[in-house]
């Protein structure tokens, strides 16, 4: 089936035809009749579905352009996805001259979006508390409302909005078109359903519809601490055009940005403590291809679509298997190949075979590469991009230079192997391998020679002459990663966090192996500094689980 078939006015198809679009997607052929004969409707879609042309194509009709008051309001879990949103509708309605969409959500002042609502908008866009805001000040008048969407809706009431949801509704006319997009259905979603909708038809995409075939997935077994050079090896050998980078928490982003920095690695990165102005400049650079690496949270990156993402790159698993879906989404569309990656600590195959179970799709486990093959790729790229120049360049310059140097006496190879050497930084550190698999299997060879020489009983606290165990009042319930805390100790101790041996998380404390020429200079600098909002204390216990003493590396969730 053809746009053409759905009797959409002329605009509208000549804005479709203009974006290239010829056949629906699932969704858009199962949404498009229902709204057209005005029913309430329900729809579980992931995204990369294309939910927004599914609403905004039949809606765009029933918009009265001469009437410049308020007729359409999406509401939308974050800033970013409803600018996202205000942009695909203006895209898909480029030929509707007349049409005014307006993203409303805090961050920015509101006077801005109130002179822009006096100048009259069809189609609103917002945050729920933002929306809300407008509605109490009467800046927005749902008068002549006649659709409501709420996009997401499932995102919105994790991120807390259901007593703004509700405000809107009671604020809004009785008779209205109210649609519903989520990609799960929890009973809040269920309630919202019941009690602001008219017998709605509900539809479902399943997952495996709304798994992509032309994603090829894969995971890495990696060490925890490792997992910085192994994200940096990937993307050396992979070298994508443009790679989106999710990590579960704020304060993880922040940390990868400064660690993949170390490593000469330049990105950009978006999360919630970002200010909104900073964040929407930064996913502008990033969409129009001014920047190649964006570090993200799931919620920072509600919304976003790129169609230039070739690679998605899962830094820390997701604990829950919706966002994994949500997150490779973004690779692979309209007709593209994409890749998604996945890093995985011991302690993450948990949720990464949850992943498997909810898309009932197996990924495919590789090996990390090796120095070898990161500095052959390297140099690989180099002669790619080499080659590419003297095909599509005006080089006329440059051959004026290579003249001045051959006349003070250098030749052409010589010159040549010199830019080589300069643009061709290859790795000569010694490798080692990142896979938690290959250590554990030479940790525990070790620990079987040892065994004899093991103590039995964890009362006493050491693992060996040179080293003790001191703890840190930080655990799981703090929603903290190992990797945090050895970044945390390297940024405020300036002690390398390489000389940490085993690591112990529990709910409430880490346990760490440390030194004993280290532990005093370490707790002196870390003890009453703050990590987030947590003041940390560290000391050195009579007693260390036995756990610990027996478990070498026992680390979870990130280790």
């Amino acid at each position: 089936m053809k746009f053409r078939d759905y009797d959409l006015s002329e605009n509208i198809q000549l804005s479709i035809e203009k974006l290239g679009f010829e056949s629906p997607t699932e969704i858009q052929a199962k949404s498009i009749p229902l709204l057209r004969e005005g029913r309430d409707m329900i729809a579980q879609s992931q995204t990369g579905t294309g939910k927004t042309a599914a609403f905004t194509l039949p809606i765009l009709d029933n918009i009265d352009l001469s009437l410049k008051k308020p007729q359409v309001l999406i509401l939308c879990p974050t800033r970013e996805l409803a600018v996202q949103v205000s942009e695909a509708i203006k895209e898909l309605s480029s030929c509707v001259k007349e049409l005014n969409v307006l993203p409303v959500y805090g961050g920015e002042p509101i006077f801005h979006q109130i002179k822009r609502l006096k100048r009259g908008v069809h189609i609103i866009v917002g945050t729920p508390g933002r929306l809300q805001d407008h509605l109490n000040r009467k800046t927005i008048r749902p008068d002549h409302l006649h659709t409501v969407i709420l996009d997401e809706a499932d995102e919105m009431l994790k991120m807390g909005f259901r007593e703004e949801i509700d405000g809107i509704f009671e604020s809004i006319p009785d008779e209205r078109h109210t649609l519903l997009f989520s990609a799960t259905m929890p009973k809040p979603v269920v309630r919202i359903a019941q009690n602001y909708m008219n017998k709605p038809e509900h539809i479902k995409i399943t997952r495996k519809e709304v798994t992509n075939a032309d994603i090829e997935q894969s995971y890495y077994p990696v060490i925890g601490r490792f997992k910085t050079e192994a994200l940096a090896r990937l993307i050396k050998v992979q070298n994508p055009n443009q790679a989106l980078i999710f990590s579960n928490t704020k304060r993880g982003v922040d940390q990868l940005m400064d660690d993949l920095a170390h490593l000469e690695i330049t990105c950009e990165k978006i999360h919630g403590d970002i200010p909104q102005h900073l964040r929407l400049d930064t996913i502008q650079r990033f969409n129009n291809g001014k920047s190649k690496l964006l570090i993200a949270t799931d919620v920072a990156a509600r919304g976003l679509d790129i169609k230039g993402v070739d690679v998605v790159y899962n830094f820390d698993v997701p604990s829950h298997p919706e966002n994994y879906v949500h997150r490779i989404g973004r690779t692979g569309r309209a007709g593209r190949s994409g890749m998604a990656c996945s890093l995985v600590s011991r302690g993450e195959m948990k949720h990464l075979n949850d992943v498997m179970d909810y898309a009932k799709k197996r990924i495919q486990k590789n090996e990390i590469p090796t120095l070898t093959e990161v500095n052959t790729a390297t140099v690989g790229h180099t002669f790619k991009n080499i080659k590419s120049t003297i095909e599509s360049s005006d080089l006329d310059h440059s051959f004026t230079l290579i003249d001045q140097l051959e006349a003070d006496g250098m030749t052409t190879r010589e010159i040549a192997a010199a830019l080589m050497h300069k643009s061709i930084q290859l790795d000569t550190r010694k490798d080692i391998n990142l896979s938690y698999k290959m250590y554990e299997n030479s940790r525990r060879k070790g620990n079987d020679n040892r065994s004899n020489s093991r103590h039995s009983s964890s009362s006493a606290n050491a693992t060996n002459g040179n080293h003790v165990h001191v703890r840190m009042n930080v655990g799981y319930d703090d929603d903290v990663q190992v990797r945090e805390i050895l970044g945390f100790i390297r940024a405020k101790s300036k002690i390398s966090k390489n000389i940490i041996g085993n690591i112990s998380m529990r709910n409430t404390e880490t346990f760490l192996e440390v030194p004993k020429n280290s532990v005093t200079n370490m707790m002196s600098k870390l003890n009453g500094v703050k990590m987030g909002t947590k003041k940390i204390q560290m000391d050195i216990p009579k007693n260390v689980p036995q756990s610990v003493t027996r478990k070498k590396n026992s680390r979870r969730r990130g280790a």
